[in-house]
């Protein structure tokens, strides 16, 4: 997995971590909302010949790590 991959999930979750925090300081703006699971999610084909990158990231507040995972998918799903 190419390094610069990592490092934009990596940021991504710093950006959403950050923007949670300042979100807590301005009261008349609701925090985002992140469901902690869904049901009934079917994944969707990129269009033929391509290929479609999902990726998640989470994290424990206090904890000193972080996960991420990404996936790669063809049109065929593998």
């Amino acid at each position: 997995m190419p390094a610069s991959i990592v490092i934009r999930t990596k940021m991504a979750g710093e950006e959403f971590a950050l923007a949670c925090a300042i979100l807590r300081f301005v009261p008349s703006i609701p925090p985002p909302t992140v469901p902690l699971y869904t049901t009934g999610l079917i994944w969707m084909p990129p269009p033929g010949g391509s290929y479609k990158l999902s990726c998640d990231t989470s994290w424990k507040n206090g904890a000193q790590f972080s996960y991420a995972s990404v996936a790669f998918r063809s049109h065929f799903g593998r």
